[in-house]
């Protein structure tokens, strides 16, 4: 009786529920406070007509996402005139939610049970580590403080970024760039987070910013080309150098996916050290297997994400891929590189980062993570891949 009692209690939509509410919750403050901030007027069923959209495609999450747009309906400034921006920042709040919500992995895990007709039900040891996970992460004194940057492009757009600084008082740090992949953002889908909670709690400042027209950033993306980003790149840079905090002998980079292909077209100069993560050196044919039947270098090419997310991109993007033969200009690169490819990348073939690995200068390092996507998605392939990039940076920054 008393272990019928708890398995009712302890089911796993209940065990969802409440994980979701407590993530909802969490974020509502977080809400408010934004949007008195941003002090934007309130407009009509606009969000909704977006989260009828969004829900078209049902899933387990349709009720969070549904009072999540509620919440953030007042990001868009009229039916007629609304700011791409605001709209970014709306999808990369959707994005936040549902990597916090997944991070909760009890909600998919099952038992195996002898019993085949029993509900599968989390394991005691799940629940533990997920509770207590929630309770870390929400309590936890942080070691480092996260701060909103931003940067004028020569195109006089405004770029997004975040700034993590230690809460140590020395003066200057080592400080990271991390430079993200196509059509993504900032984050990553988390990896980037995860990437620059370790290195700025353990005495690394690090930035990270949203090109032109992803995430927060102002701009429209399907204008964008290999060029542009390396000349964002060149911003940013400038921006970071300038910063008092910024130590400028001991800088180092982040590439991730396309992000190594514009740090190899931007050439840079002056930087202690880089990592590449999931390397594209032949971007044009990476990219074009990617959009598929939706590839159209003479017109407008078209790709929808695994996220439901439409991308537009217009035909000098492709062009401007003949301006640059990577694996040959990452030769000029002088600082040390190091290479982390997952085992089973499914985007991007290992091959990619060993054409650059064979040009690329010494000290040079190539590390193969098992079983590893082109994300790094798994917890124990997530820590590897920290764990690489902290210990190469440590080496070629700290000393």
């Amino acid at each position: 009786m008393i272990e019928n009692f708890f398995n009712n209690i302890l089911s796993k939509e209940n065990l969802a529920i409440t994980g979701v509410v407590i993530l909802f919750l969490w974020r509502v403050i977080d809400s408010f406070i934004k949007l008195h901030k941003k002090g934007v007027i309130e407009t009509d069923n606009m969000a909704f007509d977006l989260a009828k959209a969004k829900l078209s495609n049902r899933s387990s999450h349709d009720f969070p996402l549904l009072t999540y747009f509620f919440m953030y309906r007042k990001v868009l400034k009229s039916k007629l005139n609304f700011h791409q921006g605001y709209v970014n920042w709306l999808a990369h709040k959707e994005e936040e939610l549902d990597r916090k919500i997944d991070q909760l992995t009890f909600l998919n895990r099952t038992l195996e049970e002898k019993d085949s007709g029993r509900a599968p039900l989390p394991t005691w040891r799940s629940v533990y580590y997920d509770i207590k996970y929630l309770f870390k992460i929400m309590f936890e004194k942080k070691r480092y403080k996260i701060e909103k940057v931003f940067v004028q492009n020569k195109k006089n757009e405004k770029l997004a970024g975040l700034r993590d600084l230690p809460t140590t008082n020395r003066g200057k740090y080592p400080t990271v760039v991390l430079v993200h992949g196509f059509g993504a953002n900032k984050t990553e889908y988390g990896m980037f987070d995860d990437l620059a909670k370790r290195l700025a709690s353990n005495g690394y400042q690090v930035y990270r910013f949203d090109f032109a027209g992803l995430g927060e950033s102002e701009g429209s993306y399907s204008f964008t080309t290999l060029s542009k980003q390396a000349e964002d790149l060149e911003g940013i840079l400038d921006f970071v150098k300038t910063q008092p905090t910024t130590d400028n002998f001991k800088l180092g980079l982040v590439g991730m996916s396309l992000g190594t292909a514009v740090i190899t077209a931007f050439q840079p100069k002056n930087v202690r050290a880089l990592v590449y993560l999931g390397s594209v050196s032949e971007p044009h044919k990476t990219l074009k297997e990617l959009f598929g039947t939706g590839y159209n270098p003479d017109g407008m090419s078209v790709r929808i994400t695994s996220e439901e997310k439409r991308v537009e991109i217009y035909g000098d993007f492709w062009k401007d891929f003949d301006n640059y033969n990577l694996p040959d200009l990452i030769k000029n690169i002088k600082a040390p590189i190091l290479f982390i490819h997952g085992e089973k990348d499914s985007k991007v073939g290992v091959e990619s980062a060993q054409l650059y690995f064979d040009n690329a200068n010494t000290p040079k390092d190539l590390k193969i993570v098992k079983n590893a996507d082109h994300g790094f998605y798994e917890p124990d392939e997530r820590k590897e891949m920290i764990d690489l990039t902290e210990s190469w940076f440590d080496k070629y920054l700290l000393y």
